[in-house]
C-alpha cells in the first residue's frame, strides 16, 4: 500500500488516530444525548459530566490532527513529484493519482475547527449549555473523518508511481490568462486584496466591539475563497517573474522561494479564527468577542490576514522595483 513511505505513513496514521478517536468519543456522545441534563446534579449526572469532559478534551487534541493532516497532503504530493515522471510539483501528482485526499483533509479541517469553536464556546459558560450540541456534532463529523481515512487508504493502496504525469506549466500556463493581459487575475486579485484588508481591520475592532463580528466573518470568508485564485493567477507570476506560469503548488519550491508555506500557515490561522468567529455567532452569543479568549481569537485573525497579505504584495513590490515598474503581463501571449 505504499505504506513504507515515512510521508504517505504520516498522513495515514493522522487520519486514522483522529478517526478512531472521534469513533470511541461517539459511545459517550450517544450517553450524553440519552442522559446528560444541564442543571442536575445527581451523582449520575454528575460523573457524566465529568466523562463527558475527559472525552471532548481528548476529541480535541486528537481533531488538531486534522490540520496536520491538511498540510501533511500536500507535503506528501510535493515529496511523491520526485518520484512520478512529469510532476514537478505537487500539481503534478495530484493530476495523477486524483485529489480526494485533498477534499477530504478540506472538509475534515472544516468540520473540526467548527466542532472546536462549539466547544471552546462552551467552556467558557458557567453552564455547560452546548454539551448535548457539541456531542450530536462528534456523532455528525465522524463519517466525514472515516471518509477521509477512506481517501487516504485508497491513495496510498492505488498510487501507481510508474505512471506519467502532466507538469504544471502544460496543464496551468497553456490556459493561463496571460493571453488576455491578465485583466482577470487582476480583478480577482483587487477583489481578494479589499477583502483581505476589510477581513484584518474588521477582526481588530472586533476585538472592542463585538457589533463588528458578522463583517469580520464575511470579509474573511471572500479573502479564504480567493485566497487561492489570488496567489495563482497574479501573485506567483511575479515571484517566477513569467505571466505565464500560475501553479501555486511551485511556491512550495525553491523557485517560489517557499513562500508557499508562510501562506499556506496564515490562510490556516485566518480559516480557524473565522470559523470560530462564525460559531459563536450562530449560537447567539451576546458577546463573542468581549471575553479574553475571544479578543484573542480576533486579534489572531487580524494578524493572520495582515501576515498573509505582506507576504502576497512583497514580491509584487519586489518585482516592480527590480524591473523599474514594468507590467508583467503587458503583451503577454
Amino acid at each position: 500500500m505504499n505504506l513504507d513511505n515515512p510521508w504517505i505513513l504520516a498522513r495515514a496514521l493522522t487520519a486514522l488516530v483522529t478517526a478512531v478517536v472521534a469513533l470511541y468519543a461517539c459511545r459517550t456522545a450517544v450517553r450524553v444525548l440519552r442522559r446528560f441534563r444541564v442543571g442536575e446534579t445527581s451523582e449520575g449526572q454528575v460523573a457524566l459530566a465529568r466523562r463527558a469532559e475527559l472525552v471532548a478534551a481528548t476529541v480535541e487534541f486528537a481533531l488538531l490532527g486534522s490540520l496536520a493532516g491538511f498540510a501533511l497532503t500536500i507535503m506528501v504530493a510535493d515529496r511523491l513529484s520526485e518520484s512520478i515522471r512529469g510532476a514537478m510539483c505537487a500539481f503534478g501528482v495530484f493530476e495523477a493519482t486524483g485529489r480526494e485526499p485533498l477534499l477530504t483533509a478540506t472538509a475534515s479541517v472544516i468540520v473540526c475547527l467548527a466542532w472546536r469553536a462549539l466547544h471552546r464556546a462552551d467552556l467558557e459558560l458557567l453552564k455547560p449549555t452546548f454539551t448535548r450540541h457539541k456531542f450530536a456534532a462528534v456523532l455528525a463529523l465522524t463519517p466525514i473523518l472515516l471518509i477521509d481515512l477512506a481517501a487516504v487508504l485508497h491513495f496510498a493502496s492505488e498510487l501507481d508511481l510508474s505512471v506519467v504525469s502532466t507538469c504544471c506549466s502544460v496543464s496551468l500556463d497553456s490556459g493561463s490568462d496571460a493571453a488576455r493581459g491578465g485583466n482577470a487575475s487582476v480583478t480577482v486579485f483587487g477583489g481578494f486584496v479589499a477583502a483581505a484588508v476589510l477581513a484584518s481591520i474588521s477582526f481588530g475592532l472586533t476585538t472592542r466591539r463585538p457589533a463588528f463580528a458578522p463583517l469580520a466573518v464575511a470579509s474573511s470568508i471572500v479573502a479564504l475563497v480567493l485566497a487561492f485564485p489570488a496567489v495563482a493567477g497574479y501573485v506567483a507570476p511575479h515571484i517566477y517573474e513569467t505571466p505565464n506560469h500560475q501553479c501555486a503548488y511551485c511556491l512550495l519550491r525553491a523557485e517560489g522561494l517557499y513562500l508557499g508555506w508562510p501562506m499556506l500557515f496564515t490562510w490556516l490561522v485566518a480559516l480557524s479564527r473565522t470559523v470560530e468567529l462564525a460559531v459563536g455567532e450562530m449560537l447567539g452569543r451576546s458577546a463573542p468577542a468581549a471575553s479574553g479568549p475571544g479578543r484573542r481569537r480576533a486579534r489572531h485573525g487580524a494578524i493572520a490576514w495582515a501576515l498573509f497579505l505582506a507576504t502576497a504584495i512583497v514580491p509584487i513590490i519586489r518585482f516592480a522595483i527590480a524591473s523599474g515598474g514594468a507590467d508583467l503581463f503587458l503583451g503577454a501571449s
